[in-house]
């Protein structure tokens, strides 16, 4: 087994450890709400964002570097997208630098699937 599936499937054990005192799962697709990060974004999160320069809405997962792939909207947790979403919420309005400037993003949904 790789070594980024081997601490993803860790962070997944940890959070469902956690959930099931603190959780709940919808029961349907394994959808889990961890109490205290409803609408933070975090690494495991899918993410929706607008992005006003494009007037779209683009869904990013965060995931390993070994299992990124950009063509699938799967983000590594180091790339400073990944990285200007973290911690942030739904709402939030942020500018990220990335190589070919400055882009900005209103994050609209966070979902931990």
């Amino acid at each position: 087994m790789p070594k980024g599936e081997q601490a993803r499937l860790r962070f997944f054990s940890a959070l469902r450890t956690s959930t099931d005192k603190e959780g709940q799962s919808d029961g349907v697709g394994g959808m889990v709400k961890v109490a205290g990060n409803e609408g933070k974004v975090v690494f495991g999160s899918t993410v929706t964002v607008y992005r006003p320069d494009e007037d779209k809405e683009i869904v990013y997962k965060i995931v390993g570097e070994d299992e990124a792939d950009l063509t699938k909207n799967l983000i590594s947790v180091y790339t400073p997208i990944a990285k200007g979403l973290i911690g942030k919420e739904i709402d939030d309005v942020v500018s990220i630098k990335v190589p070919a400037g400055v882009i900005k993003m209103e994050i609209v949904d966070v979902q931990y699937i």
